[in-house]
């Protein structure tokens, strides 16, 4: 595999975790937090399927960054350098059982701030995350950024994911993965950041019209804009947007329509509900969708850069539910581009 890591960190959010010292420092994964991954895997397994079809394909690992520990949860072979976990099945525990979920442990490596989906220990990949104290999150924030990074896990799960990006031809020698990040598209390229942020805050105007307002011909308008502007791209950059759109815009319209599924009074498993309260997922639901929309009416291609892709991904999730319902079917055909069914 010629691509050993697969980054899909996320933006960081929340204020900085205190320095080492401070006596806030979390020293070890506690009960909570192992009750918090289970937790997050019951709710994908119960509602998952609601908000993506087919979503219960992909697999549920977690490698839990605290303190000076790292617990791994869910994988059903042990890497080296790990040690079992006292009273852990190697699946986990579910959220409503008293015994560990981590299958096993070692000294941390990973940086408790680390926010990725890769596969550290080879395939599947694993999502290697803080703590919400790290994070500085609150708890159905941080259940849901986790679930962010478990539909990372869906989008890879194909056999040939990994060689798709490779085929795509944008890493330049690297084999890190780190070019999903720091690839360099025009982003201060005047014409590019005037067009991208042009159409931003157009998708931003016709996603506020209402409920119940008919947008076919200003879709379809929007997006010969879209691809006019997409093609006039070099190739290699107009795959790179490509993709940043489907992987990672996507990953957030799924957050986003979780926490309001959850939010709206859909009955979530009861581990869940005795984490986090439907009021916070419908507060982080509000929270969620006025940033889309914002970061859509005030675009910023040239100060934001890269974490521009994920509200205008979103936007584009959103306007295709509104507008081609079977949108979700087709995802995966072509891969790495999200698009409406046929452009006349």
């Amino acid at each position: 595999m010629g691509l050993l890591l697969a980054l899909c960190a996320l933006p960081a959010v929340g204020p900085a975790r205190p320095a080492a010292g401070s006596g806030d420092a979390v020293v070890a994964p506690s009960q909570r937090h192992l009750q918090l991954v289970a937790a997050a895997r019951d709710l994908a397994d119960a509602i998952g399927g609601r908000v993506w079809p087919g979503w219960d394909a992909a697999g549920f690992e977690v490698l839990l960054v605290a303190g000076e520990r790292e617990v791994l949860i869910g994988r059903a072979v042990r890497p080296p350098g790990f040690e079992a976990a006292a009273g852990a099945s190697a699946a986990g525990d579910s959220a409503e059982g008293a015994s560990a979920a981590g299958a096993a442990w070692r000294p941390r490596v990973f940086p408790e701030t680390m926010l990725a989906t890769m596969p550290v220990f080879g395939p599947p990949p694993t999502i290697v995350v803080g703590t919400p104290e790290a994070a500085g999150l609150g708890t159905a924030e941080w259940i849901l950024v986790l679930l962010h990074e478990h539909f990372h896990q869906w989008q890879m799960r194909a056999p040939d994911y990994f060689a798709a990006t490779e085929a795509l031809d944008l890493a330049a020698g690297d084999t890190t993965g780190r070019w999903m990040l720091e690839y360099p598209f025009p982003y201060d390229e005047a014409g590019v950041a005037a067009g991208l942020d042009a159409l931003s805050r157009r998708l931003a105007g016709l996603l506020r019209r209402p409920a119940d307002a008919d947008l076919s011909a200003a879709a379809g308008d929007f997006w010969h804009r879209w691809e006019r502007l997409v093609g006039a791209l070099a190739p290699a950059d107009a795959r790179y947007l490509r993709f940043q759109i489907w992987q990672e815009g996507v990953a957030r319209y799924v957050e986003l329509r979780l926490a309001e599924e959850l939010g709206g009074g859909g009955p979530a498993p009861p581990a869940v509900a005795a984490l986090a309260a439907p009021e916070a997922f419908a507060a982080a639901a509000r929270t969620a969708r006025e940033r889309v929309f914002e970061e859509l009416a005030a675009p910023d291609l040239a100060g934001r850069h890269r974490i521009s892709f994920y509200s205008l991904g979103a936007g584009l999730a959103l306007l295709l539910d509104r507008t081609d319902p079977g949108w979700k079917a087709r995802y995966e055909r072509p891969r790495f581009a999200l698009e409406p069914p046929a452009i006349d």
